[in-house]
């Protein structure tokens, strides 16, 4: 999951910085800048002005017409983040955690998410539910993940569910876990698809509906989703809400027993 993080803010975090990291120094950047341009862009950046600051980070942290570089990302980033900036705010925080320096990390998402940054607000959640960079606090975990949940953060639905499923920060309640793994399964969000399909299949936090449980177990076993893949091949091993079907119980018990699953490969082999 933290590699699908990573990479899905890091997809999000390219298209916010494409379109809006267009500083105004002597040397306009552009998509065909080489290193011989970066000097008129430092000098810009240096007499304070925060997109061109932005500009050298993002170009620093991206390895464009510069090799990639944390420290001096960070640095641009943190001077930008001085200033208020909420996005520097985030990636100064981003570049700390990707360094390990938790607690340096924390204090800039805190920054960030006060002023509403959806992702900061995320990791500031994961951080206070995890106890890393800060005390383990589920009541600030919470209010955080609700925060980046209700602004549409997938990342922070489906954590919202798992504190309601467990009862973390709040008293167990399935209704509500439903419904923000619902949330983030209508998002596209794998593992809250498979966990969408399995409360209905169990009827847990909703009304059990067989139909509806295959429809999102179908979606995050399309992402490759083994423990969806093999609930699939149960649901026609037993003919539940469907006529049974071993055949196709056995498709989906060898795409689950491939993927790990060793259950689904003792179904396998006794059909």
């Amino acid at each position: 999951m933290a590699l699908i993080l990573v990479i899905g803010v890091l997809l999000i975090l390219g298209i916010i910085f494409y379109k809006k990291s267009t500083p105004k120094p002597k040397q306009q950047p552009s998509a065909y800048m080489t290193e011989k341009d970066i000097p008129s862009i430092i000098e810009t950046a240096e007499e304070g002005d925060i997109e061109a600051q932005k500009f050298l980070a993002n170009t620093y942290f991206n390895g464009l017409a510069l090799d990639k570089d944390y420290k001096k990302s960070l640095y641009w980033y943190t001077k930008a983040a001085e200033q208020g900036d909420v996005e520097a705010q985030f990636m100064a925080g981003f570049i700390q955690n990707i360094e390990e320096n938790f607690e340096e990390a924390a204090s800039w998402y805190h920054k960030a998410a006060e002023a509403g940054h959806i992702f900061a607000q995320y990791y500031l959640g994961f951080y206070y539910n995890q106890g890393q960079g800060v005390v383990q606090d589920y009541e600030q975990a919470f209010f955080w993940y609700q925060k980046s949940a209700n602004q549409g953060c997938f990342f922070a639905q489906y954590s919202l569910g798992l504190m309601y499923y467990k009862g973390e920060g709040r008293e167990k309640d399935d209704a509500n876990a439903f419904y923000w793994f619902s949330k983030a399964a209508e998002q596209g969000h794998a593992e809250s698809q498979y966990t969408t399909g399995l409360m209905y299949k169990k009827g847990k936090g909703v009304e059990r509906d067989y139909i509806k449980a295959l429809f999102w177990l179908n979606k995050a076993a399309e992402q490759n989703s083994a423990e969806a893949q093999f609930h699939i091949g149960v649901i026609y091993q037993n003919g539940e809400g469907v006529t049974q079907n071993t055949t196709i119980a056995k498709e989906y018990f060898a795409k689950a027993c491939n993927n790990g699953i060793e259950e689904a490969c003792k179904n396998y082999e006794k059909l």
